[in-house]
């Protein structure tokens, strides 16, 4: 077990007015006397069983029935394709198909999530993308990797990692790419490209009309090609940089933003791509740090085809399967994973304060830093759900006391913040000078293990997955493969805020039902791992965007 923290979180303020407002709300929820009006909650009315076994049996059948609909044959799935996208397949599809079917490739349908971050690019004319990318390499040449596809060849910069090679299609495979295109990958923990609200809007009506893409000479356009640069805005507000992503209209862009009630029954994520929408959820500016205060980041604000392996929903970023993923997993050794009957039944994280740029006025903010609080102290009040009929689960008031032996959890190294606001964490947090990390079999050892985001996406979750433990998710981060690992079948998803946590721990690691729920995942995200992200799996997933990506940039192969 962790040390058991009962400081209370420092105040913060945040000079960018907006973030301020969200902020005084947040302390304001997360007051004891506005949690004592849990009392007055009304209760969870569900059909049968808890909500989180609702969630689970839901998320099941929905995954039934995808598999159920996915395309068994090429005509099929040009069909689906031309119905999902509004415009026949790139070139190379038909190959692409193929090899996908011979080699047992799942979902074969599901790559809406890339889609989309592609989508507003076949607004801009690709004599300006071509542009963009390169100057976005000229100016920042040691945070990219460029691939290059040239007459059936491929060409990788210094940039390139070994392990990025590996999930490059095969080199057999390049002759199947019928385009001359150049990738230009970021691979930094931060996203890079975020676009004013108008600008995508823009971009996204002139892709609608352009249907196939632009015309080879596209030079008389609106567009100026020289219209470029990056902002600097590491260990700066997050939000302020990026706010004009959304919509002027959007919840995150009003001076005073609108909380979850506390009269409201407890929400699990139901829907994980809305849960982490940033323009939607403002409680999302001040538990992130990201949106506080990032570590290192460098913006675009124009659309740039720069791909990354995760990004914001409010960042435009092209995503790609990382290959830290596959140097990660290859570190996962069964040997050292318990059998679920002999693990731990409690929920485990450690690791560094990663996460962003912490002051002494906004460390308590940041996500890892926040949970580990949170889970460690003993009189932080809590609601969890008891039964009270065989159809009805009712809310009620208790503290962390009441869970605090089901978590494991403790910061393990002080990280990127200003000295005093390190030293003030090192005591708080009880570090030692000399820190050590746990293994990690130590992991293993626990039923459920947490996965929290970094600076970016958190590179343990396929290890994780892989285990024979459950991952519980928390993430603001889209990825190329959200359409793919479904949640509370695969994985378990947990908000930003953690108001659910202790009620997942109290019927997941303690009631018959719960555990009996949890070891299923377990099995089924193992299983699924083994089956969905093989190293054959991310090949294809990279053959098929760059033949997207491909289409996107050579528009006159398709006229």
């Amino acid at each position: 077990m962790g040390t058991r923290i009962t400081a209370q979180s420092q105040s913060a303020q945040i000079r960018v007015l907006v973030l301020l407002s969200v902020i005084l709300l947040v302390g304001l929820w997360m007051r004891s006397d506005g949690l004592s009006r849990f009392h007055h909650i009304r209760s969870v009315q569900t059909r049968s069983g808890h909500p989180v076994a609702r969630l689970v049996e839901a998320n099941q059948a929905h995954l039934t029935k995808l598999h159920s609909e996915q395309s068994r044959t090429l005509k099929d799935a040009r069909n689906e394709y031309h119905r999902r996208y509004h415009r026949q397949p790139p070139l190379g599809f038909d190959t692409w198909f193929r090899l996908a079917r011979e080699h047992d490739f799942v979902l074969i349908d599901e790559f809406d999530t890339f889609m989309e971050s592609l989508e507003p690019f076949f607004g801009v004319p690709p004599n300006v993308l071509q542009h963009r990318l390169q100057a976005a390499f000229e100016l920042e040449p040691d945070r990219f990797g460029m691939i290059k596809f040239e007459d059936g060849s491929v060409n990788m910069s210094e940039g390139v990692t070994g392990l990025f090679k590996r999930l490059m299609p095969h080199r057999e495979w390049a002759e199947y790419i019928p385009y001359n295109v150049t990738l230009l990958v970021n691979d930094w923990d931060e996203p890079m490209v975020s676009v004013p609200f108008p600008e995508v809007t823009k971009a996204k009506e002139a892709a609608q009309k352009s249907g196939m893409g632009w015309p080879k000479d596209s030079s008389a356009t609106s567009y100026s090609p020289f219209d470029f640069s990056f902002i600097e805005t590491g260990k700066q507000n997050g939000w302020a940089a990026t706010s004009q992503a959304c919509s002027i209209e959007s919840p995150s862009r009003q001076l005073s933003c609108s909380l979850p009630s506390v009269e409201d029954p407890l929400n699990f994520v139901t829907d994980v791509k809305s849960s982490r929408d940033v323009c939607q959820n403002c409680d999302l500016l001040a538990t992130h740090g990201l949106l506080v205060s990032p570590g290192n980041m460098h913006i675009a604000h124009s659309l740039t085809p720069i791909w990354s392996a995760s990004k914001p929903s409010h960042f435009n970023d092209i995503l790609y399967p990382s290959a830290y993923y596959v140097g990660a997993r290859d570190n996962y050794d069964s040997d050292f994973d318990n059998a679920w009957e002999e693990k731990e039944s409690n929920f485990y994280w450690t690791g560094s304060s990663t996460g962003g740029w912490a002051t002494s006025r906004t460390w308590n903010h940041m996500q890892r830093q926040r949970m580990v609080l949170k889970t460690n102290n003993l009189s932080e009040p809590i609601q969890l759900l008891k039964e009270v009929s065989n159809r009805e689960w009712q809310p009620y008031l208790t503290t962390m006391d009441e869970v605090a032996d089901h978590f494991s959890t403790r910061i393990t190294n002080i990280v990127q913040c200003t000295d005093e606001a390190c030293q003030t964490q090192k005591e708080i947090f009880g570090i030692p000078e000399e820190h050590h990390d746990d293994p990690q079999e130590a992991a293993y050892r626990h039923k459920f293990v947490l996965d929290i985001d970094g600076n970016g996406f958190s590179g343990r979750f396929y290890r994780l997955l892989q285990s024979r433990s459950v991952v519980v998710k928390q993430t603001i981060f889209s990825e190329w493969h959200d359409d793919r690992l479904i949640p509370w079948v695969h994985y378990v998803p947990l908000s930003t805020l953690y108001a659910e946590l202790p009620e997942l721990a109290r019927f997941l690691a303690t009631t018959e039902e719960g555990l009996r729920i949890s070891e299923r995942i377990a099995r089924e995200s193992t299983d699924w791992h083994d089956k969905a992200l093989r190293d054959i799996d991310l090949q294809l997933v990279w053959l098929r965007m760059i033949l997207e990506f491909g289409r996107l940039m050579n528009p006159e192969m398709h006229t």
